[in-house]
């Protein structure tokens, strides 16, 4: 669980990968869930009449069906609450983001897909209790390179190398 003395149903997936990654956040159960198609948006509300996930946070859930190595957008927008995106599929794959290039009202997840199969999106917020509308788009990035990985254990992540050259000694010029 996400904190000592949790309890409640949760989702469990078991893929190929032999280090499961995770995120820092729980997700809500997948059950009546909304489908989603790739290249489509819905505008939506988090109310209190929404599920509620342990933080106190409500949150929406999504659907959608993507190929494997399909580059995927997964985008939420929104005025008045501070977004947060959670997005999970096969093979072990798990993303988040929460205040994407300093938003707080903008959060993105970019990948391409380890795997053909479902995958889930939980629209939520940030802080517990916040309502309001959001826009949340999933669209099919063609060429699209992902975005700044906040959980550096997930299936397909990207690693970065860097060439660091520097001079210690410089000649007398005099």
């Amino acid at each position: 669980s996400y904190a000592p003395g949790e309890t409640g149903a949760y989702p469990l997936n078991i893929g190929g990968s032999s280090s499961a990654p995770t995120t820092t956040r729980p997700t809500a159960p997948i059950s009546s869930t909304n489908q989603l198609q790739v290249g489509s948006s819905v505008t939506a509300n988090l109310s209190s009449e929404d599920r509620t996930l342990s933080g106190g946070e409500y949150a929406d859930i999504y659907t959608f069906t993507a190929e494997a190595g399909q580059p995927i957008r997964v985008e939420m927008n929104s005025g008045p609450i501070d977004t947060y995106l959670v997005v999970s599929g096969p093979a072990g794959f798990v993303e988040e983001n929460d205040d994407f290039e300093g938003s707080l009202d903008n959060s993105v997840v970019e990948f391409r897909a380890p795997a053909t199969g479902t995958y889930s999106i939980t629209a939520t917020s940030y802080d517990a209790g916040e309502t309001g509308n959001y826009t949340l788009s999933v669209l099919d990035e063609a060429g699209a390179q992902p975005t700044t990985r906040y959980n550096n254990n997930s299936v397909g992540g990207t690693e970065v190398f860097g060439i660091f050259v520097g001079i210690s000694d410089y000649p007398s010029f005099y």
